[in-house]
């Protein structure tokens, strides 16, 4: 569990960030944005954090681009 609470927007949009990259990756990648020690958990976390520590009155799609921007999350290369 997280030590932050978000208000109800602000989950709603984190919650809808997390599911649209759950669909994008592969099993094993999955499984990373769920590991805290991972490179993508970390980003998930610190992501979380971003939206739980900032005013409320900070946009918080704002908050997420620039996230985002902080942490390239690339897919893995397809064989052709």
């Amino acid at each position: 569990m997280m030590p932050h609470s978000l208000s109800a927007e602000r989950q709603r949009l984190f919650n809808e960030v997390i599911w649209r990259l759950m669909g994008s990756l592969d099993d094993n990648a999955w499984r990373d944005m769920l590991d805290p020690r991972s490179r993508l958990g970390a980003a998930v976390r610190a992501l979380y954090l971003r939206l739980s520590e900032a005013p409320d009155d900070d946009d918080p799609a704002a908050l997420l681009l620039a996230s985002g921007a902080s942490f390239a999350i690339t897919r893995p290369r397809r064989r052709r």
